[in-house]
Formats: structure tokens, sequence, C-alpha cells
């Protein structure tokens, strides 16, 4: 037993360990990674969730963000949901996923900047471009990718990024969305 905890947290560590990359560097970020540019510092997120609307999305999207290792967005984010993608993007070569993956990350952050502080990195000082450090999970929510957005465009701009997916009796959930826009 106490064999599989250690492994829990060997893993989990591993999901707190990610990289701080220039923004030119994009297209090998991974999901959880932070890039650098001028302007501030854009994480890419390690956890999306695209559950369905009035399936308690934002009640977890708030418990999270009173965690200390989680860095929750706040609010939906929309950046997939009304993007048309190209043949191009699609394929999702070097040139689109770094465009993708630059326009994510600064669509994400731009109302709310990031610094080394509040993702959890070391100081200044200590931290080199490329180097592993710990920090907090980023995580966003939007609804909407459920059922408008494409699924290959979430997996070249986060490879790797958990999803998760809240569901609900479609019955209960058609009232509850009745009864807001009531």
């Amino acid at each position: 037993r106490s064999n599989s905890l250690s492994r829990s947290r060997g893993a989990m560590n591993s999901k707190l360990t990610h990289r701080l990359l220039p923004l030119s560097e994009a297209g090998v970020a991974e999901a959880g990674d932070c890039l650098e540019a001028p302007r501030g510092l854009f994480c890419l997120p390690a956890v999306v969730n695209i559950g369905v609307q009035k399936a308690g999305t934002g009640e977890l999207q708030t418990w999270l963000g009173a965690h200390p290792l989680m860095l929750a967005h706040g609010g939906e984010v929309h950046f997939f949901d009304g993007l048309r993608p190209s043949a191009a993007m699609l394929r999702c070569g070097q040139r689109q996923r770094t465009n993708l993956r630059q326009r994510y990350a600064r669509h994400l952050w731009h109302r709310r900047p990031l610094s080394r502080d509040n993702v959890g990195a070391a100081a200044s000082s200590a931290m080199a471009a490329g180097a592993p450090l710990v920090r907090r999970l980023a995580y966003e929510k939007t609804p909407a990718y459920f059922d408008l957005s494409n699924p290959a465009l979430l997996a070249c701009a986060v490879p790797r990024a958990e999803l998760l997916v809240m569901l609900r009796a479609p019955a209960a959930r058609a009232i509850s969305a009745y009864q807001m826009c009531a």
C-alpha cells in the first residue's frame, strides 16, 4: 500500500514539473509548460475541463482554484469554440503548432498576467530557460468545447493535457439551463 502511495506521489510530482521556455519555442511546449515573453509569462494548461454547461464545471473550478497547487484561470476562455481551422492547421505541423500554442497561451492569460511568483517558480536568478520548475498546475474550463470545438485543435495546442469531461443527466441539465436563462 505504501508503495502505491509513493508511486502516486511521484506521478503528482512529475505532473508539477514543467519547463520555462522562450515564447519562440512554443512548438515544443507541452501541457503545463510556461512560455516567457517580454510582456509576461504565459502557461499552457495541464488540465482542461471540457464538460458540458450546467454540470458543475464552475463549482469545480472554484474548489480547484482554492488549492495551493492549482492555478485556475477563472471564467470561461472560449478560445477553441469559435476557431475555424484551416486544413494546414489541422495537420498540426511545426509552424501551425507554434502559432496555435502562442495564441492560446496569450489568450488564456491576457486579462490576468502571470509572473514567476504566481506560478510558483523559483527566484528569477535560479531559473534558466528550459530548466524544469515545480509549480502550480494551470487549469482552464470552457464547457462549450464539448460540442463547439474541434478536438484536433485542442490536441495540437496542449498535447498530453488531462481532459476532464463533466456530464449531467440531460433532463436536469435542460431544466437548469432554462431556469438560468428565464
